[in-house]
């Protein structure tokens, strides 16, 4: 375990990862390049700087009137867009001024690339120092800085992008080997072609390619010695060479730190007011023209902090009035308890009448000091002020140095430019948290079982709800009481996970065998034991009985998925492969050199794949490897997917990729000569052949490498990829769905819109709930005519029941009427 007790290394893994033990070793993290430049008096002051200086090949130019802001505005102003320098510029403040700090994005040792221009803008600005260093790989490799391209001239690249004077025509010693360079029309495949011809080495020198954040960049590397031309064999040569190893960036301006110096405000002066000197009196000593009138029985005291912050205090008394400046510069330089121990030393010193403090390690400092005079008579005076203001603030110019990640993975040392590392082990990615060197931590890979366990008694728990919701509303009195087609979509659920699975054999084909099944009751339950001993037994069996699966017996077959539409068979389907599947590529005619009478010929090729196209110019005396190289420099920049090589002393050019949709077409501008009769590579398209065959017996549909199964076939949608070169039978594929593609039909089945099941029993109960509505509407309206008929009736009997009273109430008055007279009469 680490003895800092801090984590060293985090691990995550996908579904591609394979159970495995790493021992894993943390030697160092990947860290970001800072560079911070010199210290001014506010972010506003002007530098006074003109010129121009390039960061990862990216121009700042700069005014005189420029200053920190402005000049950290035109620094970020290059980090963004689709090619972002990946440099940042901010301003740090502190009491002794204000500073540019360059930020690199990206972790690893490429950091920030610097290239200066002739005038030394960047030294000038504080960034670098006047010291040169070799551009040296931890592996020991020589390399340039990183372009754009490997085949385009550098005057096109850095003329017109960096905004820099190049060098003119000149050369460099690489080995024991002159190289001409000429950025007019050179290229970094060039010089490395030139640097291999001159060797008599292909391997002298090569040019790679160098990822960036998103950005693919190339390098020129060289396991050779690069060093100045110093034979000056015209006035200027050496000067114009190494300037020319500074822009290809074979070689780096140093970037060393620079060291404090607390100076004295005061200059002092001797009794001739003359500058002072370490022989000078201190009764003589004058700060300016005025006596300091130090004299017999005045103890100094010089006062401060070293570097790290540790206290100084040293006395000087005056008793002979022998006393001179050395014997109080000698006090503070004490060994023992003065600026001069060995911890974090300093050294007081006299220039020109002025006291000067020097931190004896450079970067940041805490340096301080004062003296101060006890009079022997009453009083103290000051010999003044001390600080960086007439000297220099101590910094670091690289404030943390770009570093590669490293570690070591069981017996391999690996190393990246990131701390997240995902490409050593397949579905793997280590996070590197903290370095401790000699301890190693074992991480191991394991497959959860216990999530798999878990997910599928929530699977179950999911299926038993739908059993106890279909019981609940199809039982008597229910809603759904006697619902038949509720209950075969319940059944058919049931009954799926009851099955063998087609097109599986051995120990686990139905879901029962791997410890999942049904009680008596219906209860689906899962046992956790069983379960996780099959699978700890037989993974890829049991996940084949879960989940679609395709599994060839030709070890050139590889299956790449199905859909819905395959269907499992007990019976695998034979695969036969009628035409293997071939790159587009051509050969040309041998030849040592290219030569034509004529104007040479610039070559084109568009590639299919991408639909990108580049071009390389063919020069006289161009040796084969050249011609390899300048090809392979220009597929890499333009990013196509082709490569070019030597076969029986002609170039050959390949596409990567299968089948007729990764071919190339070559063309020429011609001059008045005819590259193809010296390339033998005629102007035309080529092409590759697209894999053809059957599966199960049904023809499929061939592209590049891939075969796929025909629409309205049992192998529809059905893909295999065949990495094979020749034409014949390749055995077959067991091909099965497993239980969850199983249930996910029929899942399909229930909820599928328009024809599913469910729509279809809610499309049904809907009609039949329309219906009962309508039937009742009707006879809602049959009952509101006849109540309206009957209370009709019932008005008109009233009617006429009053108009029968009215009648008999009349008849009887006058039959009372009659009575009355007759009476009386």
């Amino acid at each position: 375990s680490p003895t800092t007790g801090r984590d060293l290394v985090s691990v995550s893994a996908d579904s591609t990862a394979s159970p495995a033990s790493y021992s894993i070793e943390v030697q160092q993290l990947a860290s970001a390049e800072k560079l911070g430049g010199a210290v001014v008096a506010t972010a506003t002051t002007a530098l006074g700087v003109n010129g121009a200086f390039a960061l990862n090949g990216k121009t700042v130019s700069l005014s005189a009137t420029d200053t920190l802001t402005t000049l950290r505005d035109k620094v970020n102003a290059l980090n963004s867009g689709a090619t972002p320098s990946g440099v940042s510029a901010s301003i740090l403040r502190s009491g002794s001024g204000a500073r540019l700090v360059l930020s690199s994005s990206q972790t690893g040792s490429a950091g920030v690339e610097l290239t200066d221009d002739a005038g030394g803008a960047l030294q000038l600005l504080g960034f670098t120092d006047a010291t040169v260093t070799s551009n040296i790989t931890a592996a020991g490799i020589t390399q340039s800085n990183r372009f754009g391209s490997s085949i385009t001239a550098f005057t096109s690249m850095l003329a017109t992008s960096l905004g820099i004077p190049l060098p003119t025509p000149s050369k460099v010693k690489v080995g024991d080997q002159y190289i001409s360079v000429d950025f007019a029309v050179d290229s970094l495949a060039t010089i490395a072609a030139r640097i291999n011809a001159a060797t008599g080495s292909n391997d002298a020198a090569e040019v790679i390619t160098d990822t960036v954040g998103s950005t693919t960049y190339s390098r020129l590397q060289t396991s050779l010695s690069v060093a100045v031309d110093s034979r000056e064999l015209v006035v200027g040569d050496t000067a114009n060479s190494a300037r020319t190893l500074a822009v290809l960036g074979f070689t780096k301006a140093g970037l060393g730190g620079v060291q404090q110096v607390v100076a004295s405000t005061n200059t002092f002066t001797n009794a001739l007011d003359q500058n002072a000197g370490g022989g000078t009196l201190l009764s003589d000593l004058k700060a300016g023209a005025q006596s300091l009138t130090l004299s017999v029985g005045d103890v100094i005291t010089i006062s401060g902090k070293r570097g790290d912050g540790s206290i100084v205090t040293r006395t000087v008394g005056i008793t002979t009035g022998n006393e001179t400046l050395q014997t109080l510069i000698d006090s503070a330089n004490d060994a023992t308890t003065g600026f001069g121990t060995a911890a974090r030393s300093a050294v007081l010193s006299v220039s020109s009448g002025q006291l000067q403090l020097t931190d004896s390690t450079a970067g940041d400092s805490q340096l301080a000091m004062s003296i101060t005079v006890a009079k022997a008579g009453a009083g103290t005076i000051s010999l003044g002020g001390f600080s960086t203001d007439g000297g220099t603030v101590g910094r670091n110019r690289q404030i943390s140095a770009g570093t590669d990640s490293r570690f070591r993975i069981d017996d391999q040392v690996v190393t990246r430019n990131s701390n997240a590392i995902s490409d050593v082990v397949t579905g793997v990615t280590f996070n590197l948290l903290s370095a401790e060197v000699g301890t190693a931590v074992e991480v191991a890979i394991a497959r959860n079982f216990d999530d798999a366990v878990s997910r599928m008694q929530s699977f179950a728990s999911a299926y038993n709800d739908i059993r106890t919701w279909t019981d609940n509303n199809t039982g008597d009195g229910k809603r759904l009481a006697g619902n038949s087609a509720l209950r075969s979509m319940a059944n058919s659920i049931s009954s799926t996970l009851l099955q063998t699975v087609a097109g599986l054999s051995g120990n686990y084909t139905l879901a029962a065998m791997a410890g999942v099944s049904r009680d008596k009751t219906g209860v689906l339950s899962v046992n956790a034991s069983a379960l996780t001993a099959a699978l700890s037994s037989s993974f890829d069996d049991v996940k084949r009985l879960f989940s679609q699966s395709g599994v060839p017996s030709d070890a050139e077959v590889i299956f790449d998925g199905a859909t819905d539409k395959t269907k499992a068979t007990a019976t695998p389907y034979a695969v036969v492969i009628t035409q293997a599947p071939t790159t587009a590529s051509i050969i040309g005619a041998a030849f040592a050199n290219y030569t034509t009478a004529g104007t040479p010929d610039t070559l084109l090729i568009t590639d299919a794949s991408t639909g990108y196209t580049g071009s390389i110019a063919l020069t006289n005396g161009d040796s084969l490897a050249k011609v390899i190289a300048n090809l392979n420099g220009m597929f890499t920049t333009s990013k196509m997917n082709l490569v070019a090589s030597s076969s029986g002393g002609a170039v050959k050019i390949a596409s990567n990729d299968y089948g007729t949709a990764g071919g190339f077409t070559v063309a020429y501008t011609a001059g008045s000569a005819d590259g193809t009769a010296q390339l033998g590579i005629s102007a035309a398209p080529y092409i590759g052949l697209d894999v053809a065959g059957s599966i199960g017996g049904t023809a499929a549909t061939g592209k590049g490498r891939l075969l796929t199964g025909p629409i309205g076939s049992d192998v529809e949608g059905m893909r295999l990829t065949y990495t094979g070169s020749t034409a014949r039978a390749a055995g077959d594929i067991a091909y099965s769905v497993g239980v969850g593609g199983m249930l996910y039909n029929v899942a399909v089945g229930i909820s599928r819109d328009l024809d599913g099941q469910a729509v279809v029993l809610a499309t049904s109960s809907a009609t039949q709930a329309d219906a009962m509505s309508s039937r009742i509407l009707d006879a809602q309206d049959r009952l509101a005519r006849r109540q309206a008929s009957l209370i009709a009736q019932f008005t008109a009997m009233e009617s006429a029941m009053s108009r029968a009273q009215s009648v008999s109430a009349s008849l009887t008055s006058a039959i009372n009427g009659l009575f009355n007279y007759n009476k009386s009469a």
